[in-house]
């Protein structure tokens, strides 16, 4: 862009300035375009037809224009300062600082590491200071080795969980984060977290099993409902009733913690009979109850 200054000019080396009298002062409407009517403007013209000025504002009515003429024609130059537009070279701008890199991210904080039957899950909080992240990298050690980089640039981790499988039950690992910036600067490390996957004791505890209906010693007759209460911190797998000793059936589907039967006494001979209950838990455990004795009386 050029810069242009101003320069007075004496006026007895004012240039010989021809007025309408050496030529036309011509008063005319613009040709209307769509809802434009057109507007009316001056113009002087030389005797020689080149048109020497323009107005420079356009006017809605007619009597405007020729005012604005009029006025042109009594312009007196006497009264004017007369300057004179040179053009001149433009200051050179000053340089623009580089742009500052962008900043190193602040460490991760609030590292956790939360231990599952076969895993480590990692959760973390981004930093909340320096530059962007562009990822995370993980580091992990055992008790016995050096910090290892299990997540690398190449995983492009951005989340600020990770689940570590490659994991053995029993053995301590510590684990530490840093943050990545877009500039491949990385931030200090995170604080370290520690977890230990449970080692998978065999389950060799049977299940708690026991009869809650019939009481001990009842006397029953036709067809009665035996409910079996039966618990076991891995979960039940199936409840066998047995009377006398030989299998009356199974149940899998509790409500609650009691499984119920339907018993037909009539297929027993009047007089004493005993009633137990066998648990099995999910790993195969098994408990059989203590006995409950009844008396069928049918006619």
């Amino acid at each position: 862009m050029t810069k242009m200054t101003k320069k007075l000019i004496k006026k007895s080396d004012l240039p010989k300035i021809q007025t309408p009298k050496y030529g036309t002062l011509e008063v005319y409407q613009t040709a209307p375009t769509g809802i434009d009517k057109g507007t009316w403007r001056w113009r002087v013209r030389s005797r020689n037809g080149k048109i020497l000025a323009n107005a420079g504002e356009a006017y809605v009515r007619k009597t405007e224009a020729l005012k604005s003429a009029e006025r042109m024609v009594a312009f007196d130059l006497s009264k004017v300062t007369i300057v004179e537009l040179k053009t001149v070279e433009p200051a050179q701008p000053a340089p623009q600082p580089a742009p500052a890199p962008f900043q190193t991210p602040g460490a991760p904080s609030g590292l956790v590491a939360t231990p599952g039957t076969d895993r480590i899950t990692l959760t973390w909080n981004a930093p909340t200071t320096g530059g962007p992240v562009l990822m995370y990298h993980v580091d992990r050690r055992d008790a016995s080795g050096p910090f290892i980089t299990i997540v690398k640039h190449e995983d492009k981790l951005t989340a600020t969980t990770y689940v570590d499988t490659k994991v053995k039950a029993g053995i301590l690992y510590t684990y530490r984060v840093l943050a990545h910036g877009v500039n491949m600067q990385h931030s200090p490390y995170s604080n370290e977290a520690n977890a230990v996957v449970p080692v998978n004791v065999p389950d060799t505890t049977p299940p708690l099993v026991m009869i809650m209906a019939p009481g001990d010693g009842s006397s029953v007759g036709g067809t009665i409902e035996v409910k079996v209460r039966a618990e076991d911190q891995n979960g039940i797998k199936q409840v066998e009733l047995r009377t006398d000793g030989t299998s009356r059936g199974f149940s899998s589907t509790p409500v609650g913690d009691r499984y119920r039967f339907t018993l037909d006494t009539k297929i027993y001979n009047n007089g004493q009979h005993t009633l137990t209950a066998v648990a099995t838990d999910n790993a195969g455990n098994s408990a059989t109850s203590a006995a409950v004795g009844i008396h069928v009386q049918n006619l």
